[in-house]
């Protein structure tokens, strides 16, 4: 294989790849890129996979001569990252030693055969759905900051895509907390599937905030989310997601309407002493037409206050301060007008959701106040 490329186009090629570049170092090709130069096409693909999720870029080079090999990702995308502005060259002997050159600057660095690059799962599927990208990143910002981090129940680890015709809905649950968005999609399909969350994470650095259309193609155990030059596919999680619906109150005591971001910038000014091995509460009493918060622990004490329209019974509340504020973050990503929190009683789980529609809805499990 022998390609010519300006340094900044063969960066922004490869560097979508790194994301599923293993660096666990359990198997030599799951921590390689591997090139296939085609000379007739002038196209050159890098392909990349972990065996959990996978990238499939195809881009026009300078093909001087065809051919496939695998190099280290990461050591690869450093060295052409430090080079100087100009045409990089990658040419491979027959033993798979790899020339990298730039100007003055040059590398030479073993690479391996593409013999022993794992098979691909078959990149095809019959069901699909159409969304935009800045939709899609901006309901994968409202959920994932409630997936399970720990592998105590796998489905909690990974999101829950509920498709219903014309509508897509994102839920995930840690098991304190529930967090669900939804949006209008292209979509004629009533389907579930659970991705998991490490994976999404990465598929958000590379979702643009403009409205260019993806499409989301699912088989039985893969995702493959196809973009204009670009393949990033996952396994999907084969477990049933907890039935979340039974956890949603539907009486509540008390009611306020209120703005998110003035509070959000009261629990964050409220968090300033709060350790979170301390585990102390955030506490939030409603009251007449002022909502007080105040937090104290051994660091200091914090007290803020603000204004929200109230309806029914008043009470004092405790939550994990951080699931609170990540809930109004959430909100945020979807208005920019006031937003209800509903209560039943202290001892039961609140909710926040909009004024109309169902564009998010985040349920909090309370912490108990000594």
């Amino acid at each position: 294989m022998f390609i010519r490329m300006e340094k900044k186009d063969l960066l922004d090629a490869i560097t979508p790849a790194l994301c599923a570049v293993s660096t666990k170092g359990t198997i030599p090709a799951f921590e390689c890129l591997y090139f296939q130069a085609d000379e007739k096409e002038g196209k050159v693909t890098v392909l990349a996979f972990d065996n959990s999720k996978g990238v499939k870029t195809t881009f026009a080079a300078n093909v001087l001569a065809p051919g496939g090999l695998l190099l280290p990702g990461h050591k690869l995308v450093s060295f052409i990252r430090s080079l100087p502005e100009g045409e990089v060259s990658i040419s491979n002997d027959d033993k798979f030693l790899t020339t990298i050159s730039c100007r003055k600057s040059k590398l030479e660095i073993a690479g391996m055969s593409e013999a022993i690059f794992p098979a691909l799962p078959e990149l095809r599927g019959d069901k699909h759905f159409v969304i935009s990208q800045k939709v899609l990143k901006k309901m994968l910002g409202g959920t994932l900051f409630s997936v399970q981090t720990k592998d105590i129940r796998p489905a909690l680890t990974g999101v829950l895509f509920e498709l219903t015709p014309g509508k897509l809905s994102l839920v995930s649950c840690d098991g304190y907390r529930i967090s669900k968005t939804t949006q209008e999609c292209q979509n004629e399909l009533t389907e579930k599937m659970i991705i998991p969350g490490r994976t999404l994470n990465e598929l958000v650095r590379l979702l643009s905030d403009d409205e260019e259309e993806i499409k989301v193609i699912y088989t039985r155990r893969h995702v493959i989310f196809e973009f204009e030059d670009l393949i990033f596919f996952s396994r999907l999680i084969e477990e049933d997601f907890i039935d979340y619906k039974k956890s949603l109150p539907q009486v509540f005591s008390c009611t306020m309407l209120f703005d998110p971001l003035d509070s959000a910038s009261s629990v964050e000014r409220c968090a300033l002493v709060i350790d979170d091995n301390a585990r102390s509460p955030l506490t939030i009493t409603v009251s007449s037409d002022v909502v007080y918060l105040k937090s104290q622990t051994a660091n200091g004490k914090v007290e803020e206050e603000f204004s929200a329209e109230i309806e029914g019974e008043g009470l004092t509340i405790g939550f994990n301060n951080r699931y609170f504020l990540e809930a109004l973050r959430g909100a945020l990503l979807f208005t920019e007008e006031k937003v209800y929190a509903e209560f039943v009683n202290p001892m039961s789980a609140a909710i926040i959701r909009p004024m109309e529609g169902d564009e998010f809805y985040y349920l909090l499990l309370p912490v108990r106040m000594q």
